[in-house]
């Protein structure tokens, strides 16, 4: 048997090393995709002041450009709490439940949301049936337009801040706090156009002052849910 001998390091010459020491490999970091990251809590709090405010002013400049029905200052307290107190009532709770933190906000139950949904949109609208007249009144398709479009006109603008303002702020339930949203906005038009416009008619008011809560509800949710979640 042949002697036993350390093999010549030469011979292996030719043989590319498996661990890659002889050329060091530059490793390229992995590049991520841009961050959907929303604004801080402090951040947030100033948007929605500032918006809050801003759709006020919206709203308020309004009524001053279009004016305030004539007979507005007769109407008696059941009315005014109708026309006046209960959608304002119902579009600040829908924004404080849809935009506060805490068990309302980032931890808020589908139900919780759903029931303000239903509460915000439906007893408006039951309570026009129940109070107003079933008679048109004459009033012609121009004159649901009109008011249509004064609602859903007046109400879009500050829903239309608010995605491009506070994007990626919803990391629970985006879609159905933005419908919320979007009956918030609603009833701030409803505000607007009753101070407006003195139909009384269930056709008119259900359709030309109450149906806009429904399209932008349904836009909020689409739109605004998208531009909201995280």
């Amino acid at each position: 048997m042949p002697p036993a001998h350390d093999p010549d390091p030469a011979q292996f010459a030719d043989i590319p090393d498996p661990l890659g020491l002889t050329q060091a490999v530059k490793a390229e970091p992995y590049a991520l995709g841009p961050a959907r990251g929303g604004p801080t809590r402090d951040a947030l709090r100033r948007r929605q002041r500032a918006l809050s405010l801003a759709a006020c002013v919206w709203l308020l400049g309004l009524v001053a450009a279009f004016g305030i029905r004539r007979d507005f200052a007769t109407l008696d307290s059941s009315q005014l709490l109708w026309l006046q107190g209960l959608p304002l009532l119902s579009a600040l709770g829908c924004v404080y439940i849809a935009l506060s933190g805490g068990a309302f906000g980032l931890g808020a139950r589908p139900p919780l949301l759903l029931s303000a949904i239903a509460v915000a949109f439906v007893l408006p609208v039951a309570l026009s049936f129940a109070l107003l007249s079933p008679d048109d009144g004459g009033l012609g398709m121009a004159q649901h337009a009109t008011c249509f479009g004064m609602a859903f006109g007046g109400a879009f603008p500050p829903l239309l801040m608010l995605g491009f303002a506070l994007p990626n702020s919803f990391a629970a339930r985006p879609r159905l706090r933005s419908a919320l949203l979007g009956i918030a906005a609603g009833l701030g038009g409803l505000l607007f156009v009753n101070l407006h416009c003195a139909a009384a008619s269930r056709l008119h008011v259900g359709f030309a002052h109450h149906a806009p809560m429904l399209a932008l509800a349904l836009l909020a949710a689409v739109w605004l849910g998208h531009k909201m979640r995280i």
